[in-house]
C-alpha cells in the first residue's frame, strides 16, 4: 500500500498523461491509497465529469471516491446530484457519508422519516435509538454522568443524551454527525462538553478499545477548548505504547473540533512530531479541512493563526474588578505586565481579598492560559515561517497585510524579518516592516509598499554581499533579534 501510495503521488506529477492510471486506483482496497487518491482528485476540478460518472457507478469504491471529492469541492454545489445518489444508495456506509455531506437539513426519502426531516428533536432522538441501538453506548452508562440542561433551562433526559452518543457509535465512517449536531444545538454547550469529557475518561479507563473510536469524534466535536489538552496528552502517549493508529485517529478527530486551538495543535503535529504515522494523519486532516473550504492548506494555516485577544496596540486588559492590569506583547514575543500606575511587574499578581472574587479568578485563569497559548503559537509560527522561507511561499499584497499587519502575533514576527517583492518568482526589491507600521529600505529610506504583486521572505542567496551586509547592519543598529536566523 505504501508503494502504491508513492506511485500515485508520482503519477500526479504528470496527471495529464496519467489520469486513467490514477483513476483506476479507485478500486484499490487500501484506505491509505483511497485517502491519497481522494486528495489528488480534489486538486483537479477539471475531473468533474469523471467524478459525476463515478457517483452513478455500480462499484461502491468509485461511488465513495466521487462522494468524498464532490464534498471537498463543496457539497452545496452538487446538492442535487448527492441527494439523487442518497435516494438510490444501498450501502449503509455510503448513505451515512452522503447524509453527512448534505447536512442535517437533507431530505431523506430513504426510509428515515419517509417524507423528509423529522419534525422535532424528541422524535429524532427516538428514531436514532430504534431497534435496540441504545446498547451500542450502554457500556458508558454503567456509571453516572453529570447533568446536562437544555437551553430553555429544563433537564435533558438520559435517552436524549444517549441518542447523541449512538449517532456517533452507529457511523461506519467516523466524522461529523448531522443528527448529533441538531440534538446538541438544544443543549448548554459547557455542560455537554463536560459530559463528553466524562465519556472520554470512561473509555480510557476501560482500555480505549479501538472499535469504540467513535468516542474520539464525539468528545472532540462537542468538547470545546477544554478537551484539547486531554487529546494532546493522549496523542503523545499512545504511540509510545504501540498505539500509533489510535493516536492518528485522535488527530483526525481533533481537526473537527472547530476551535483555533485544536487546529493549531494539529498544525503543530503536522510539522514536527516524533511518530511519522501521526504526523502524516495531521497533514491529511488539514488538507481535508482546506479542501472542504475550497482553499489551499497554506491559506487555511494563515486563517487559524490566533490573535490571542490582543488589540492593534498589542495590548490586552485583565480586569480584577477593583484593579486592572495591562499586558503587552513585545517585539521579542514576550509578555510585559503593567499595573494601574504603569509600573512594570514580573508576574501577574494572584487575586486578593479586595478583588472581585469571580472576575479576578477568571482573569487570572485567562492569563495563565494566555501564557500557554503564546508558547504554542510562537513555536508553531516560527517553524511555519522558516518552512515558508525554504518553500519560497509567496503572499499577495492584500494577503500579506491581512496576516502580518492586522494579526498582533504575526505583526511581531514580521518586524524581525526581511521581506521581498517578487514578480514571476524573481526578487525585485527588499524591505523591512517597522514597529510603527511604516516600511524601510536597506538605506533606511521610506519604502512604498506595493498595492499589487507578491511578497515573500528573502533568502540570503538572493542577495548580493553588499545588500546582505546592509540588512545585517540595520538589524544590529535597531537591536532586532530575528525569530530565526533568516540571513545566515
Amino acid at each position: 500500500a505504501i508503494g502504491r501510495d508513492i506511485c500515485l503521488r508520482v503519477l500526479d506529477e504528470d496527471w495529464q498523461q496519467e489520469k486513467e492510471a490514477i483513476l483506476s486506483s479507485a478500486l484499490d482496497s487500501s484506505k491509505q491509497v483511497q485517502g491519497t487518491l481522494a486528495l489528488i482528485c480534489a486538486g483537479h476540478r477539471e475531473w468533474e465529469p469523471q467524478m459525476k460518472a463515478f457517483l452513478a457507478s455500480r462499484k461502491a469504491q468509485e461511488r465513495e471516491l466521487a462522494i468524498r471529492v464532490l464534498r471537498a469541492w463543496g457539497a452545496d454545489q452538487y446538492r442535487e446530484e448527492l441527494q439523487k445518489a442518497l435516494e438510490t444508495e444501498k450501502s449503509k456506509k455510503l448513505k451515512e457519508l452522503l447524509r453527512d455531506s448534505l447536512g442535517a437539513e437533507a431530505a431523506e426519502a430513504d426510509g428515515r422519516g419517509g417524507t423528509g426531516q423529522l419534525t422535532s428533536v424528541r422524535e429524532l432522538a427516538a428514531e436514532i435509538l430504534k431497534g435496540g441501538k441504545k446498547r451500542k453506548a450502554a457500556w458508558a452508562y454503567e456509571t453516572p454522568f453529570s447533568e446536562v440542561h437544555k437551553k430553555d433551562g429544563t433537564l435533558a433526559e438520559e435517552e436524549y443524551l444517549q441518542a447523541i452518543l449512538v449517532s456517533y457509535a452507529d457511523m461506519s465512517v467516523p466524522g461529523v454527525s448531522p443528527e448529533a449536531a441538531r440534538l446538541a444545538a438544544e443543549l448548554e454547550e459547557k455542560e455537554l462538553g463536560r459530559y463528553v469529557q466524562e465519556l472520554f475518561d470512561k473509555w480510557l479507563a476501560a482500555g480505549a478499545e479501538a472499535k469504540k473510536k467513535w468516542v474520539l469524534y464525539a468528545a472532540s466535536i462537542h468538547g470545546g477548548e477544554e478537551i484539547v489538552p486531554v487529546f494532546w496528552k493522549q496523542i503523545q502517549e499512545w504511540p509510545e505504547r504501540s498505539r500509533g493508529a489510535l493516536a492518528a485517529e485522535a488527530v483526525k478527530a481533533l481537526a473537527l473540533n472547530g476551535g483555533t486551538t485544536a487546529l493549531l495543535k494539529v498544525d503543530q503535529i503536522s510539522r514536527k512530531f516524533k511518530f511519522r504515522q501521526v504526523k502524516t494523519a495531521a497533514g491529511e486532516a488539514l488538507q481535508s479541512a482546506a479542501a472542504a473550504l475550497g482553499i489551499s492548506r497554506a491559506e487555511l494555516e494563515d486563517r487559524i493563526v490566533p490573535d490571542l485577544g490582543f488589540n492593534e496596540r498589542m495590548e490586552r486588559v485583565f480586569d480584577y474588578g477593583t484593579r486592572q492590569f495591562r499586558v503587552y506583547l513585545t517585539p521579542a514575543l514576550e509578555l510585559e505586565i503593567l499595573d494601574g500606575d504603569g509600573k512594570r511587574l514580573k508576574n501577574m499578581p494572584s487575586p486578593g481579598k479586595r478583588d472581585d472574587e469571580t472576575r479576578a479568578a477568571e482573569a487570572y485563569a485567562e492569563f495563565k492560559a494566555l501564557k500557554k497559548q503564546l508558547k504554542t503559537a510562537v513555536s508553531n509560527q516560527k517553524l511555519r515561517l522558516e518552512q515558508a522561507l525554504t518553500a519560497e511561499r509567496l503572499w499577495s499584497a492584500d494577503q500579506w497585510k491581512s496576516l502580518f499587519v492586522k494579526n498582533p502575533v504575526m505583526h511581531q514576527f514580521a518586524i524581525g524579518l526581511i521581506w521581498g517583492v517578487y514578480e514571476d518568482g524573481r526578487l525585485k526589491d527588499t524591505f523591512r516592516y517597522m514597529e510603527d507600521g511604516s516600511f524601510n529600505t536597506r538605506e533606511e529610506d521610506e519604502f512604498a509598499f506595493p498595492e499589487e504583486g507578491q511578497i515573500g521572505l528573502v533568502h540570503p542567496i538572493e542577495l548580493s554581499g553588499e545588500e546582505l551586509a546592509a540588512w545585517k547592519e540595520q538589524l544590529s543598529d535597531y537591536e532586532v533579534t530575528q525569530p530565526f536566523e533568516q540571513l545566515d
